[in-house]
């Protein structure tokens, strides 16, 4: 009887191959596990990334609503403060009349 048909080396084989199988089948599993974490890990820094971003832009919005707020105030008191001085009203009524008076004219002519 040859080694290869002793039913102890064949036993000792068969369990080998299996105590092989088991190894390999963990040693697939953990690499899964591996790559799971380190897609986890790559999410979870591009997340923290994405909130500092939106942090970030949130304070910018912040800052420019306020901005806008005292544009807006300075606006309407603008119009309180704008004056015209007699000069300039006088030559705007120069003006005025004599657009009236040649568009008046233009209508009598006709």
């Amino acid at each position: 009887m040859s080694v290869e048909e002793n039913p102890l080396y064949l036993d000792i084989c068969h369990q080998l191959d299996a105590f092989c199988k088991r190894v390999e089948d963990k040693v697939d599993k953990d690499q899964q596990q591996l790559k799971a974490r380190k897609k986890n890990t790559e999410l979870e820094e591009k997340l923290a990334q994405e909130i500092k971003k939106n942090m970030e832009l949130t304070q910018q919005l912040s800052e420019l609503s306020s901005r806008c707020s005292e544009l807006d105030r300075l606006c309407a008191m603008f119009p309180a403060q704008l004056t015209i001085s007699d000069n300039d009203q006088a030559r705007l009524d120069k003006a005025n009349q004599t657009v009236t008076g040649s568009h008046q004219s233009n209508i009598d002519d006709s």
